[in-house]
């Protein structure tokens, strides 16, 4: 929900992801807005925003290697990627990367000041 004090004349709203890792792309009421791929996850979503009830759609994209991973698990007819390399040939190699939206997801306000 945003205000409708936030969104008077020389104010900017934003949202702040926090820590994402590793691709963040997002999207305010059907409006793309970018992707972000380093910090600050940060983006201006003042111009896709309306007084009250707002959609935020955030997706993020996990690393390869907990794809590769992932498949590495699977049955054959079930993965999703191939290499041609094995990159990992047990299991106490392959820990999973750090990976998501771990925030804190905040709104956040600006104001332009003129002087």
């Amino acid at each position: 929900n945003v205000s409708t004090e936030r969104l008077q004349d020389g104010r900017r709203v934003w949202i702040d992801l926090g820590q994402v890792e590793q691709l963040a792309e997002v999207s305010v009421n059907g409006k793309s807005l970018g992707v972000l791929w380093k910090k600050p996850f940060k983006v201006d979503i003042t111009d896709a925003v309306k007084p009250g009830a707002n959609h935020v759609k955030v997706k993020v994209t996990n690393c390869w290697k907990n794809r590769i991973l992932g498949d590495w698990k699977l049955p054959d007819d079930q993965k999703i990627t191939w290499t041609l390399y094995p990159f990992y040939h047990d299991e106490k190699e392959a820990d999973l990367m750090t990976s998501g939206l771990l925030g804190p997801v905040q709104l956040k306000s600006s104001t332009t000041l003129k002087f």
